[in-house]
C-alpha cells in the first residue's frame, strides 16, 4: 500500500475528525469538582464508622380488611348438602363414577 492508497487517505481523514471531535468533546466538558467537595463514604471494614438505622415498613401496614358478608337467605349449598346426604353422601358420587369409568373402558362387544 502505497502512502496516497486511496483507503489510507480515507482512514485518516476519518481518524482526524474522530480526533477532533475528541478534542472538542474534551475541551466542553465542566471542571471536575475537587476531592475535597465529594462527601466521603464510610468505610465498610470499620465497625466504628457511622451508620443510619435501617428503616422497617410492614406490607401488612397498608392492609384493610374486607367486609364481611352474610350469606344470603336460603343459600344454596344447604340445598346442595342436604341432596347429597339424602343420596347417600360422597360414597355414592364415587360409584357413580367407577360404573362411568367401568363402562367406557370395556370392550365394545361387551356393552349392552
Amino acid at each position: 500500500m502505497s502512502p496516497r492508497h486511496p483507503c489510507r487517505v480515507a482512514v485518516l481523514r476519518r481518524l482526524g475528525a474522530i480526533a477532533a471531535s475528541l478534542a472538542a468533546t474534551l475541551g466542553a466538558t465542566p471542571e471536575v469538582p475537587a476531592a475535597d467537595a465529594v462527601p466521603a463514604r464510610a468505610d465498610p471494614l470499620d465497625p466504628r464508622a457511622p451508620t443510619t438505622a435501617p428503616a422497617h415498613r410492614s406490607p401488612l401496614q397498608s392492609y384493610r380488611r374486607l367486609p364481611e358478608v352474610p350469606p344470603p337467605e336460603g343459600a344454596r349449598w344447604r340445598e346442595g348438602n342436604e341432596t347429597v346426604n339424602r343420596v347417600g353422601g360422597w360414597r355414592a358420587y364415587a360409584r357413580e363414577a367407577a360404573a362411568a369409568a367401568a363402562a367406557a373402558s370395556a370392550p365394545a362387544g361387551d356393552r349392552p
